[in-house]
């Protein structure tokens, strides 16, 4: 199994377990405390039943854990969008390099090599070392003509 598969079911069951756990969470803590008032109401003198604190306790802990798994899916979205910029953006070519004929565009592994002089391509609007792959016309270089005789 690759990373990319591994961070995307990490991600979704990650979002998936963070939502579910705050429902709960909240449930739980909902009943806790209208357990604790009801039982307050109806016994006044009396401290409120040990299972009601605890009820409101594993209410917060899932609240907490389902906060952990939506910023876990909230982190790891971020880094796949992350990733895609950087891939688009390394594999554009830059202003300088269109139409140059030293231009090579290939990746190897995680690297992209724009060409031999600049591997990651000029930063500005003019290489200075920029050629054209359409070959200039020269006087010397012209097309035979056909001359009707």
């Amino acid at each position: 199994m690759d990373m990319r598969r591994i961070r995307r079911v990490l991600q979704k069951s990650s979002g998936i377990v963070g939502g579910i756990a705050i429902i709960f969470g909240g449930y739980a803590i909902v009943v806790g405390t209208t357990a604790h008032l009801v039982s307050w109401k109806i016994h006044r003198q009396q401290p409120p039943e040990p299972l009601f604190s605890w009820i409101q306790v594993t209410g917060i802990v899932l609240e907490t854990i389902g906060l952990i798994g939506l910023s876990i899916n909230a982190s790891l979205t971020s880094y796949d969008v992350r990733q895609q910029q950087a891939q688009r953006k390394s594999t554009e070519i830059p202003v300088a390099c269109q139409g140059c004929k030293h231009y090579h565009g290939q990746r190897y592994g995680k690297n992209f090599l724009v060409c031999g002089m600049y591997p990651k391509g000029w930063e500005g609007d003019s290489c200075p070392d920029y050629e054209s792959k359409k070959p200039m016309a020269s006087p010397q270089h012209k097309a035979p003509t056909i001359i009707d005789r």
